[in-house]
């Protein structure tokens, strides 16, 4: 590994990250940023990094460093962009509207800042201000507004112009997931190399997610013993993350309660997703309300209180962001 190459140590941290170990990756995104201090792109990555994490202040530091270096940059509109997703990481959605704004508003032709309008708008529950920015509806905000038929419909559209796009496959699969269609969603997930693909690489935090997509489908049809391999798997990877430097983090805890729940251990699924209201980020609440390893629970107090949690949060949200805009003099 060369010292003196950033690029090189970005790729070894985000090797170790997948390993995964948090703690110990932490060091190779530092020494690339101080390799390159001028590269925005090495901002992105620690802030990014610390954001996914749950490291709040940390990535709240790096949101205002890139603030400060970048403001006055030719490429402050995607600078600003930087600042907002670092928003989102952390739980500030407000926030990062009204930093998307500042980059739509620093170059109106850069399309991403729109594309993350949208996004914000529908994570935290304003159908409205979604189809704003988005007035076709997109097939990652029909997801977040639990849009699931329509949804489907888009991405069958998506698939047919491009078969290779895994992603919107699975998307897809978690479309069927949460309408029941079970048997759907597994044929599309093993069409894509599921559960194979991820047994021999795991780096992709997506790939994690889809095979507890795909366990929690299985599961559903009555395929326990395979359904039970890929929670074991998965569970795997999010407890050694948890005790690794990301324990604060929303997705590993949720992830690793619905392995719990797949695997009939509903004690500790409560448990452990418990957990995920003290975290700072917004977790995925589609998953949350409609994924059968945490529907199963639906009469669970215990549970009822953590979707009450989150929904609150969005309706904070949603109740902030005419304050926050106003402080930004923002607007769309």
């Amino acid at each position: 590994l060369d010292p003196f190459n950033a690029d090189a140590l970005v790729d070894y941290g985000k090797w170790l990250w997948h390993q995964p170990n948090t703690d110990a990756a932490e060091g190779y995104f530092l020494r690339a940023l101080q390799q390159d201090p001028e590269s925005l792109l090495r901002y992105a990555d620690l802030g990014n990094f610390y954001g996914v994490s749950a490291q709040r202040d940390k990535a709240l530091e790096i949101a205002a460093a890139i603030q400060e270096r970048f403001s006055k940059s030719p490429k402050r509109a995607v600078a600003y962009l930087e600042v907002a997703r670092i928003h989102e990481l952390v739980g500030n959605l407000d926030v990062g509207i009204a930093w998307a704004m500042r980059s739509r508003a620093a170059d109106p032709d850069y399309p991403d800042a729109l594309w993350m309008l949208a996004e914000l708008y529908a994570r935290i529950g304003d159908e409205e201000g979604a189809r704003y920015f988005d007035p076709d509806m997109s097939f990652i905000n029909l997801f977040w507004l639990r849009r699931y038929e329509e949804m489907i419909d888009v991405g069958e559209d998506l698939v047919l112009e491009n078969p290779n796009q895994v992603q919107v496959w699975y998307g897809l699969a978690r479309a069927h997931l949460a309408l029941g269609n079970y048997e759907r969603a597994i044929d599309m997930l093993e069409r894509q190399g599921l559960p194979e693909r991820v047994f021999v690489d795991s780096r992709r935090a997506n790939g994690i997610e889809t095979l507890m997509t795909y366990a929690d489908a299985l599961n559903a049809n009555g395929q326990i013993d395979a359904a039970h391999v890929s929670a074991k798997f998965v569970n795997g990877i999010m407890s050694r993350l948890i005790v690794t430097g990301s324990q604060k983090a929303w997705w590993p805890n949720l992830y690793e309660a619905c392995g719990h729940s797949i695997l009939g251990q509903d004690e500790q699924a409560l448990d452990v997703l418990e957990t995920v209201k003290e975290s700072p980020g917004l977790l995925w609440y589609p998953v949350l309300v409609d994924y059968p390893c945490f529907q199963k629970f639906k009469d669970e107090s215990r549970y009822q209180a953590v979707v009450k949690s989150v929904e609150q949060r969005q309706q904070m949200l949603r109740d902030r962001l005419p304050a926050t805009l106003q402080r930004f003099s923002v607007a769309p």
